[in-house]
């Protein structure tokens, strides 16, 4: 539960470890100066599921819970990577829509779901790979505390 600082929930008590503050809310993560597909519907549900990972910027905890991060299994003859099935579902839907919608109107998007296609991943597997850059760039944005900007790619040194 989200209560303006030094107010307490209907119990009289405080929720949780400690409320949280409005202001927290404030930055670069609105549905207008966000990426390509981070609309309103997509932001309210990672907000409501995620918000403690949010505020930390916490990319590892991020990829984990929207289901992108891969799981190796090792075993003594073989390695094996496959998809996190122990993942938030509703993360994991909202990211997939995200990356849809990604794909279809960002050009850095299209050319990174392009080449996973090329490299022979399937539909499901380039859009986890564009969910998982998406989250990179969110990450960024939160420690930053500046919007997205399309014209600001990242620049491999040559």
């Amino acid at each position: 539960m989200i209560v303006p600082s030094g107010e307490a929930d209907s119990k009289g008590g405080a929720s949780g470890p400690g409320p949280v503050p409005l202001q927290a809310l404030d930055g670069p993560l609105t549905p207008s100066s966000a990426e390509p597909g981070f609309g309103g519907t997509i932001l309210a549900v990672i907000i409501s599921e995620a918000f403690d990972i949010i505020l930390r910027a916490d990319l590892r905890a991020l990829r984990c819970y929207f289901g992108v991060a891969p799981v190796t299994k090792r075993s003594g003859r073989e390695i094996r990577v496959q998809r996190r099935r122990a993942a938030n579902t509703r993360l994991a839907n909202a990211a997939h829509h995200w990356a849809m919608v990604a794909v279809q109107w960002d050009p850095a998007s299209k050319a990174k779901y392009s080449a996973l296609r090329q490299h022979g991943h399937n539909h499901a597997r380039a859009l986890r790979g564009v969910a998982d850059r998406l989250l990179g760039v969110v990450c960024k944005m939160l420690q930053t505390g500046q919007t997205f900007d399309p014209e600001r790619q990242s620049k491999a040194p040559a």
